[in-house]
């Protein structure tokens, strides 16, 4: 499920909240009935070997600070992950952004998924400084990607785990598109333990050098920690707590290092997962920043698995 939809915490919450040993089985309709009962398992978010899973996200971002300040703006990556990408403001700023978009996975091999989709956006921004007030508003795609997930170990372990990889084919950035700048590599970690799911993963990202109006940038190396705890609540639904630990190397610009653009920010968020019906699963999510990270976030999912 930009924008840039989401943050991790939301990228982590479409995986994390699937599992495959929890309760002792409860009498469901044959058409349903499953070893355990757990809502979720990781073969229901990363399709099986020549099938296919679609989502659709969108989410409402929104940021107001005041003075010298950085907020966080997710860009999704795919595969229900996204990355962090601290943004400097200034004086008094604030923002509003809709974005929404769709990924596609298709299941290449019992243990290799193939992802690809985009995110288009709308944002109102409004800046007061020295007593001037600037409003500007910004539409459009996001981003596109494409990328691979590799299953390490049987989803039927009490403790299992993914890589993936991905790449962002184009992302909008000041009011340029940068093609093919940007890699992403990834570690999401599981275990289960009845009635909880404990989940841990590691997002880093690399950046070249891309123009940005007229200027050379070289974005800083980024690096995310994400922790969760899911809570099988029934076996149709499941409560998330995550907390993401982001830091982001120094960025240049025109090869002029920029000290302040260095920061670690924390988002802390929960949310829900629902099986509406065998093929489809709504996730909600809300997260907000804290420790100078004035950010606050509201994202729906929509997954569809066809039999």
């Amino acid at each position: 499920m930009k924008t840039i939809k989401l943050t991790l915490a939301c990228a982590l919450f479409s995986l994390l909240s699937q599992s495959v040993n929890a309760q002792e089985s409860q009498q469901t309709s044959a058409e349903h009935q499953r070893d355990d009962d757990t809502p979720f398992q990781l073969e229901d978010f990363l399709p099986a070997k020549s099938k296919f899973n679609l989502t659709w996200r969108t989410s409402y971002l929104s940021s107001n600070e005041d003075g010298d300040s950085l907020i966080v703006q997710p860009i999704s990556i795919g595969s229900g992950q996204s990355i962090q990408i601290p943004l400097q403001l200034t004086d008094n700023s604030s923002s509003d952004t809709l974005s929404s978009g769709l990924d596609l996975s298709y299941g290449w091999t019992d243990k290799t998924t193939i992802f690809t989709g985009f995110n288009a956006f709308v944002s109102d921004s409004i800046r007061v400084s020295l007593g001037q007030r600037d409003t500007h508003t910004t539409e459009g795609i996001a981003n596109v990607y494409l990328g691979m997930n590799y299953k390490l170990s049987s989803i039927t372990a009490s403790f299992y785990n993914t890589l993936f990889v991905s790449s962002l084919l184009a992302h909008k950035s000041g009011g340029d598109y940068v093609h093919g700048k940007t890699v992403t590599l990834g570690w999401n970690g599981f275990y289960t333990y009845d009635p909880l799911i404990l989940s841990t993963a590691t997002v880093y990202s690399y950046h070249w050098e891309r123009e940005v109006d007229n200027n050379r940038v070289k974005p800083g190396a980024l690096f995310s920690l994400s922790n969760a705890v899911s809570f099988v609540v029934n076996p149709v639904m499941s409560l998330d707590w995550m907390l993401t630990i982001h830091h982001r190397r120094d960025t240049r610009v025109n090869n002029v290092q920029q000290y302040n653009v260095k920061r670690t920010l924390t988002t802390m968020g929960m949310g829900l997962t629902w099986t509406l019906s065998e093929a489809m699963r709504l996730q909600i999510t809300s997260s907000f920043g804290v420790g100078g990270n004035d950010t606050s976030e509201l994202s729906i999912a929509m997954l569809y698995k066809p039999g």
